[in-house]
């Protein structure tokens, strides 16, 4: 032998004991750091929740009081369009009806130009306003009111 001994070098065994050492302080610090991430994600995710809830109950309520605008407009409209067909159908009494309509059964020519000026904002053709005029208010010429509300053809 070279006068070396099989026993390891205290230096050597010192070396790794050190790195063995350090290598396990970098573990524990990679594990902390993937503890802290998992924890600052789930905070992120609780706070993510939370807002959203909130803007959703804004928006929910906003919503609620659109419907509730739109709701009072309609029965403001609905009374006022009432009144105008209870003061015009009066007008009308006074002055008949007019030679291009002859208006025949339940409907009123007042409620015959109402029904067609709805279904001209509806977008529906020419042909099917008078159609409905025809069936609904008995209007066996509904030309005229179909010119009134969409204009001569």
């Amino acid at each position: 032998m070279n006068g070396r001994s099989e026993q390891p070098d205290s230096g050597a065994l010192s070396l790794r004991e050190s790195v063995a050492d350090i290598a396990r302080q970098i573990e524990g610090i990679l594990d902390a750091a993937d503890e802290y991430a998992a924890e600052t994600r789930a905070r992120a995710e609780e706070e993510a929740s939370r807002f959203l809830a909130e803007k959703r109950g804004a928006a929910e309520s906003l919503v609620a009081n659109h419907i509730t605008n739109l709701e009072q407009l309609s029965k403001t409209i609905s009374a006022e369009s009432d009144q105008i067909l209870s003061s015009t159908g009066a007008a009308s009494d006074h002055d008949g009806a007019s030679s291009n309509d002859s208006a025949a059964g339940d409907g009123s020519r007042d409620e015959a130009l109402l029904k067609a000026t709805e279904m001209a904002v509806a977008d529906n053709s020419r042909a099917e306003i008078e159609k409905t005029l025809r069936s609904k208010f008995g209007i066996k010429n509904p030309q005229g009111i179909v010119d009134e509300v969409l204009g001569d053809a």
